[in-house]
């Protein structure tokens, strides 16, 4: 019985041992494991790529654009709408031929020289506007409304810009006859509208930045600038953005200067706003373009926290944009991404060659390879 007795301890301290050993390396083997994977999260981009790029068959003349939520393209006479997997999520087909499309997250505006039409994402048309004597150059998208910029040929040309709701209705308008419109765009929570003109009847050129709130049938502010040319408005929250031949200006929502920056000699060729944020990239005027250009200039931050940095570009650049975060050029047959202080951050390998890269919303890029094939990329 004793025998026995020491014979099951002696079975039962060896088990004790394996078991202890079993733990011991599976505990080794988890440690492992978790090293790996915060390794992963904290110094790679493996569970948030830096990019995300996804192939679509699209045709390639097809006119590419997107929301937040879908990709849309416009070939010939028929929109597509499909999701960011490529998924058709529905198609209108439209009668005549030279149509352009205009998106926001809620509507989408199909128009041409005659005639526009107004659809909500699930395909349902809200309206159309036929041109009349109107011939339609350009539109532009809010949350709940669509400013469409007409032209009345005569003597001289009459502009107008008229602001349609849900309904067709038309909230707003205003026209400029001694002035040429350079842009204009929805802005804002409550679809707010800005206009950029170019008044030349004076002796000196005035560039003039008009503010409306087509809700209110009102306009709310105007600014004038005479010593130099304003190519570009932007908006961040409550702060106006100009950007002119010689400086980057901005202004409060009461139509105050706050601050100018030096931009002689520079032309802005991309932009993104984020809430306050701002990512201004700038390369010489005398560059036809980005291919040509050797070092660019990088505005980012916000008012009163700007940062002004300078990027060297790699050789054989075939397009720069920017994101919140960074600056990404891309070339033949790959993408480098910079931090918007001008460091080299990362490389991103092209499985295909790069013909053409253009830029279809703040954070997608739409690239055309030599196969005569479409893919998106995503920036972060």
């Amino acid at each position: 019985m004793a025998t026995r007795s020491g014979k099951t301890a002696y079975t039962k301290r060896k088990m004790n041992k394996l078991l202890s050993l079993i733990i011991k390396i599976l505990s080794g083997v988890f440690g492992a494991c978790l090293l790996v994977f915060l390794y992963l999260v904290i110094f790679t981009d493996t569970f948030n790529p830096l990019v995300r790029l996804y192939k679509i068959d699209v045709p390639l003349t097809a006119k590419l654009t997107a929301s937040n939520e879908n990709l849309f393209y416009l070939s010939g006479s028929q929109l597509d709408c499909v999701d960011f997997g490529g998924k058709e999520k529905w198609s209108s087909e439209f009668a005549g031929s030279g149509y352009s499309v205009a998106v926001s997250d809620t509507l989408e505006c199909v128009y041409n020289g005659t005639s526009a039409s107004v659809l909500d994402t699930k395909k349902n048309v809200l309206f159309s506007v036929p041109a009349a004597e109107y011939t339609f150059l350009d539109a532009k998208c809010g949350s709940s409304c669509v400013a469409i910029l007409s032209c009345l040929q005569g003597d001289t040309a009459l502009y107008y810009i008229r602001v349609f709701n849900y309904a067709g209705e038309e909230i707003y308008r205003t026209s400029y006859e001694n002035a040429d419109v350079l842009s204009f765009d929805i802005f804002g929570d409550t679809d707010n509208l800005w206009v950029l003109t170019l008044d030349t009847t004076g002796v000196s050129p005035v560039s003039r930045i008009s503010t409306f709130s087509p809700s209110q049938n009102a306009m709310t502010g105007t600014i004038d600038i005479s010593d130099q040319l304003i190519s570009d408005v932007f908006y961040a929250d409550a702060t106006m953005y100009l950007s002119g031949t010689y400086n980057l200006l901005s202004y409060d929502t009461f139509g105050q200067k706050q601050q100018s920056t030096l931009v002689y000699g520079l032309k802005c060729i991309d932009s993104v706003f984020s809430g306050n944020n701002y990512t201004l990239i700038y390369m010489q005027r005398s560059d036809d373009d980005v291919s040509q250009a050797s070092t660019l200039r990088v505005l980012s931050g916000s008012e009163g926290n700007e940062v002004d940095s300078f990027l060297q570009l790699p050789s054989d650049v075939v397009s720069v944009y920017a994101s919140s975060s960074y600056v990404y050029c891309f070339l033949e047959d790959s993408v480098y991404a910079y931090k918007l202080t001008g460091e080299f951050y990362k490389e991103i390998k092209l499985d295909f060659e790069l013909k053409k890269a253009v830029k279809i919303s703040a954070d997608k890029v739409a690239l055309y390879s030599a196969d005569s094939e479409t893919y998106y990329m995503r920036l972060s």
